[in-house]
């Protein structure tokens, strides 16, 4: 599980590293052209069981730690589904169906 850090209160959001690398790819293209999107999870059982959203924009203060030191393929799919919702109204749920990774397949 790799870990977001979001503002200055550097507050952590654990996901898996495939899932960070397409956060990290939807936010650098999304804040270069200085656009923002509403980013939303579950919290953890150590946070809480409410659900919580931040506004990410190209100020904020972004640290993306993953477990693993080596380069993990981009997915392009997810990538595309992340890239709709963070285009959307609502923004990119974590959790959501449509992020989740195929599934690899049986030996």
């Amino acid at each position: 599980m790799g870990t977001m850090f979001y503002g200055s209160a550097r507050t952590p959001v654990a996901m898996p590293d495939d899932t960070l690398l397409l956060l990290k790819t939807v936010s650098s293209t999304k804040f270069r052209r200085k656009e923002g999107f509403m980013l939303s999870w579950v919290d953890s059982v150590d946070v809480g069981r409410g659900r919580s959203s931040v506004w990410m924009h190209d100020e904020c203060d972004l640290h993306f730690a993953f477990e693993s030191p080596e380069r993990l393929p981009l997915d392009r799919e997810r990538l595309e589904a992340m890239s709709v919702q963070a285009a959307s109204g609502h923004g990119v749920e974590l959790g959501d169906a449509s992020l989740a990774a195929a599934p690899k397949p049986r030996r």
